[in-house]
């Protein structure tokens, strides 16, 4: 049984056995233990959250696109295109229509000219 689950199941129980606790619900008409059944509980689904910095720049002639102050290099075939690049701390991601080609590596270093 997962964790949360049990909890739950705790939960109703120790809230059932108060008095304030046993009355029935005005509109179910059910009282608080035969509400919260441990077999009719189930986990909250996860929800994945995309938060990376997400931009559409243009692939320029040279077959380059700026982010950030950086020109990452793309396929011939991407000139004159909008592309997605997405970034967090530790990554970059280059997307056309179908899907991810480009992954480049992430260097935190600055160059002195």
């Amino acid at each position: 049984m997962p964790k949360m689950a049990r909890e739950s199941e705790k939960m109703a129980a120790v809230g059932s056995s108060k008095v304030a606790h046993q009355r029935r619900h005005r509109e179910t008409g059910q009282t608080l233990e035969g509400r919260f059944r441990p077999e009719c509980l189930q986990p909250i689904p996860t929800i994945h959250l995309d938060y990376r910095n997400s931009v559409d720049a243009l692939v320029h002639k040279d077959l380059r696109l700026c982010f950030d102050g950086n020109r990452y290099c793309v396929p011939p075939r991407y000139v004159g295109r909008q592309l997605t690049v997405k970034a967090d701390s530790s990554s970059v991601t280059i997307t056309a229509v179908r899907g991810k080609f480009c992954e480049p590596p992430v260097t935190h270093s600055t160059f002195e000219s």
